[in-house]
């Protein structure tokens, strides 16, 4: 039963963002509406569920294990763009959070208290930046959306690597020092996800043509989901 209910509040989440997403930007100035709902409802669904499933595949390393989250949040930012590309990581996050069992060691609002929580935060911001520096690339190489991949990722560990220091010391009293926060956290987790930034950029690469082709894209290879329409303030 939790499983079927899991997968209703997947489909009905994203759904209300959907509802308000006009709204969310108008703040701004603008309002971004959406190609069409339909579409835009399974970029979301896509999107949450991928980094979904990326959390359970796993390998176990100290610390922080090594998962496939990163390669589809990363993917989110570059496919969908910085805004739905970051909504739909926050999504994800918050599903997690409300109870659904979708991190990689379950879920709830207790997982703010893990340590490794601050790298679920960091996804947010990482897709955020790579999202933005892939839409902003007048030629695109695979080089050029490596660093923006790498980028991302970046801030991912920084967030990361922050939320556990503050966490073990202040919170749980469990005192880890900057060495072995480095060692564990960094050293050896990022060659993987490393590994996993230039596979980014040689799938978005390939996939741009077909990206382009199905109208998800522009001929520019800038995400095509939303059409802004210029709203004035109120």
């Amino acid at each position: 039963l939790g499983k079927y209910a899991a997968l209703l509040v997947v489909f009905l989440v994203p759904l209300a963002v959907i509802a308000v997403y006009p709204l969310i930007f108008s703040c701004f100035g603008e309002v971004y509406l959406p190609v069409s709902y339909g579409s835009i409802f399974a970029y979301f669904v896509m999107g949450a569920a991928l980094i979904a499933v990326g959390a359970f595949i796993k390998i176990p390393v100290p610390v922080v294990p090594f998962t496939l989250q990163y390669l589809f949040t990363m993917l989110a930012g570059l496919i969908l763009g910085p805004r739905l590309g970051t909504i739909s990581v926050a999504a994800y996050m918050l599903l997690g959070l409300a109870g659904l069992p979708i991190f990689t060691e379950g879920g709830g609002l207790w997982y703010v208290l893990k340590p490794s929580f601050g790298y679920i935060i960091g996804f947010c911001i990482g897709t955020y930046v790579t999202g933005t520096l892939a839409a902003r690339l007048k030629k695109r190489t695979v080089a050029r959306y490596l660093a923006a991949n790498l980028a991302g990722l970046a801030v991912v560990f920084a967030a990361g690597m922050i939320y556990y220091y503050v966490i073990c010391n202040y919170v749980l009293n469990t005192p880890i020092a900057v060495g072995p926060l480095f060692l564990y956290c960094f050293v050896l987790a990022v060659p993987g996800d490393t590994a996993l930034s230039v596979l980014g950029a040689v799938l978005i690469k390939r996939l741009a043509p077909l990206l382009e082709r199905s109208g998800i894209w522009t001929v520019s290879g800038t995400p095509n989901i939303p059409q802004a329409a210029t709203a004035a303030r109120s």
